[in-house]
């Protein structure tokens, strides 16, 4: 049946003429296994081929889609690892075994007339892998690819008089945007692999003119089963080199963790997997090929280099300054190009054997500086030096910032596009405001020291131990938390001296003291309570009261303590706070507690009335700003709200006073802002409060 169906295919297409060219047999030539290259370099080919196709019913070539198309591949899609790290590899591959294609057509003299033509659609191949891998590794437009075509693009632009031009024709602008993407995704899938099919057909056309005219050695003068045999063995060879690149540990690490595990229910940790779904989903563990955080112009990438393949363009431009760097990395490619290209026109009659070993020594010359030039770079990168030190410690944190950016994708991609996703990261972008806007008074442990520390570290803020240590860093007068709270570290050191005196006294009666020892039980309770964020009413009278004074648990407790120390000078709900009035304790610490204070601290809820007290005898001190958005639509009104803010405070400064004037221009001179917009402000908030959760667009976030 099958037989019949060729049969009908060749008597209306000819088929078998064309195939009868593309399954050339150059085992003519004796010594099959030197013959290996077509078999290996067109199983790659086929691989590429299929792969690609696979890549392209999922990548889709956006500037704010092909990050996330990517990421599906390698972490969502079943197999999809597997399907990229064949194309990644393979294109690598391809141009090595190129590479030593070409060596190969050298050493048997293939490039010498009559085979200039298989020499020159060879060397024309390479130039096109070359292209195509420059093209090729920008798409999943991440870090380490945007970067990269920037530093290829640098190379290019040296060009005296046209690089300029070509750069500016591949970047469709002053910086690589959508068209750039656009143009590399056509010229990586439908242009240069029509160029490729071209020359690969002219290649085959001109090998097999080559060994008739070459050779009168028939194909059945060698065993067909030992030409077969090596071509075999040449491919199960390059297909095991491909799956077992594949197999190495090379992109980040996702795996399910507590994180992605709360973001996504019905997500599996490894030990809930079969082994057929853990090896679908291999990617997530690291295996495969790297996907680096989203592109985003705006963040540093200090290690930005080309593709591997390029790296000896690269050291020879990092080597050479002024217009050598042009001349070794644009106009040296191009004169070695030519040179190789015109060899076998000087090939010719006597001159033939001459050429044939100034080409091998050439070639051999060549491989090797390509070489020497590669190695140097990986060890300036990855040796046992200083810089090669600095470098990977560089690369770690840029991996850290792609697992980062893999877990938030997990979690779901913003629709403005992948590069929000760090940008709108608490633990990425928040740290980095906190230490632009925040870190000149406050620390944040060792990670962030401050410039100028004059309020408490907030590390752990408004954890139960940091409430705890605020509270006993307060009975040190010279502290930082003392001088920032001086009445309530005044009121402490009161607290305590009560205590020990207590203590004292019942030492001397002869009973256990245990004054001091309540106390700080009581500030224990009281940490503990605030640090559970409390919005719950208390009841005040009655029978509920009753019941609420019995309840042993935790906020019970914590409020008891807190309403017998602390409720007479801060409120709660609504309740106590008296006539001195310190911060508002209601929710103390959560995030609408921040929200409130970065966006007005001099508000009466707040540290108004200590800052009113304050201008009585105004020691020099640092005042928080209030932090507000000056470029929004709302700015007018938030100004208008601001001097709302200070007339309330000037109000409470008493009529009788002969310093009124003086103290409303202390109080006006200490309320101070700063600009910040309301999508920086929650991000330091939520970073602040150890809050990883992504912020997303949606209404305003102002209290």
């Amino acid at each position: 049946m099958w037989q019949r169906l060729r049969d009908w295919l060749h008597d209306r297409l000819g088929y078998r003429e064309l195939m009868h060219i593309l399954t050339l047999d150059i085992s003519r030539l004796g010594q099959p296994w030197r013959f290996v290259w077509a078999s290996a370099l067109s199983c790659v080919l086929i691989v590429l081929v299929v792969t690609g196709i696979m890549l392209m019913l999922v990548y889709s070539p956006g500037v704010s889609t092909a990050w996330g198309s990517v990421y599906y591949l390698q972490y969502e899609m079943h197999f999809g690892w597997l399907i990229r790290a064949l194309h990644h590899f393979a294109a690598q591959v391809f141009l090595v075994l190129l590479a030593a294609y070409l060596l190969f057509l050298v050493f048997v003299g293939l490039h010498l007339p009559p085979g200039e033509v298989v020499w020159w659609t060879a060397l024309l191949l390479l130039a096109v892998a070359f292209a195509n891998d420059v093209t090729g590794n920008p798409l999943p437009w991440d870090q380490k690819g945007y970067w990269a075509l920037h530093v290829e693009l640098n190379i290019v632009g040296g060009i005296p008089g046209l690089g300029s031009a070509v750069r500016q024709w591949v970047q469709a602008g002053n910086e690589a945007g959508q068209l750039t993407l656009t143009r590399l995704y056509t010229l990586h899938v439908f242009i240069l692999p029509a160029i490729t099919a071209l020359l690969l057909l002219g290649h085959r056309l001109a090998l097999r003119r080559y060994l008739q005219r070459a050779t009168t050695i028939t194909v059945s003068s060698l065993p067909s089963s030992l030409a077969g045999g090596h071509k075999v063995l040449a491919r199960l060879v390059v297909l095991s080199i491909l799956l077992g690149l594949c197999f190495t540990r090379n992109a980040v690490p996702l795996g399910i963790t507590s994180e992605t595990s709360a973001s996504q229910p019905d997500a599996m940790t490894a030990s809930e997997m079969t082994w057929w779904q853990r090896f679908a989903w291999l990617g997530r563990w690291g295996v495969g090929a790297l996907l680096e955080a989203p592109a985003d112009p705006s963040r540093d990438y200090p290690i930005a280099r080309p593709k591997w393949t390029y790296w000896f363009l690269f050291e020879l431009r990092q080597s050479l300054e002024g217009p050598w760097a042009a001349w070794a990395t644009v106009f040296g490619p191009v004169i070695v190009f030519l040179v190789l290209f015109l060899l076998p026109l000087a090939g010719r009659g006597r001159a033939r054997q001459p050429i044939y070993v100034l080409s091998v020594v050439l070639i051999i010359s060549l491989a090797i500086a390509v070489s020497f030039l590669i190695a140097r770079t990986w060890w300036k990168d990855y040796g046992p030096t200083e810089t090669a030190e600095k470098f990977r410690a560089e690369v770690h944190q840029q991996r850290q910032l792609a697992q980062r950016a893999i877990i938030l994708a997990f979690q779901g991609i913003p629709a403005e596009g992948a590069a929000e996703l760090l940008r709108r990261d608490p633990l990425t972008r928040g740290r980095e405001l906190y230490r632009t806007h925040c870190a000149s008074c406050h620390a944040f442990g060792m990670t962030i020291p401050a410039s100028n520390p004059v309020a408490p570290d907030l590390e752990n803020f408004a954890k139960p131990d940091w409430i705890y240590r605020l509270l006993q860093n307060m009975r040190d007068e010279k502290s930082i938390e003392s001088q920032v709270l001086p009445q309530m570290a005044s009121w402490l050191r009161r607290e305590y001296d009560r205590a020990a005196r207590a203590d004292e006294k019942e030492r001397m009666a002869g009973v256990t003291p245990q004054a001091v020892a309540k106390l700080e039980e009581d500030l224990r309770l009281i940490a503990e309570w605030l640090a559970s964020h409390p919005r719950r009413p208390v009841p005040s009278e009655g029978p509920e009261r009753e019941t609420f004074d019995k309840d042993p648990s935790l906020f019970a407790r914590g409020y008891r303590a807190f309403e017998a120390r602390c409720l007479r000078c801060h409120p709660y709900n609504g309740l106590g706070g008296g006539d001195t009035k310190g911060p508002d304790f209601t929710g103390y610490g959560d995030a609408d507690w921040l929200r409130g204070l970065l966006h007005a601290p001099f508000e009466m809820s707040y540290y108004g009335p200590s800052m009113v007290r304050w201008s009585r005898n105004p020691i020099k001190r640092a005042w928080m700003p209030a932090f507000r958005d000056t470029e929004s639509t709302n700015a007018a009104l938030w100004q208008r709200d601001l001097e709302r803010l200070l007339q309330q405070l000037q109000e409470r400064v008493p009529e009788d006073d002969p310093k009124r004037e003086e103290r409303w221009q202390v109080l006006r001179q200490a309320c101070t802002w700063l600009p910040l917009s309301e999508l920086d402000r929650e991000l330091i908030i939520r970073f602040v409060l150890g809050d990883g959760r992504l912020v997303f667009g949606g209404p305003s976030v102002a209290p």
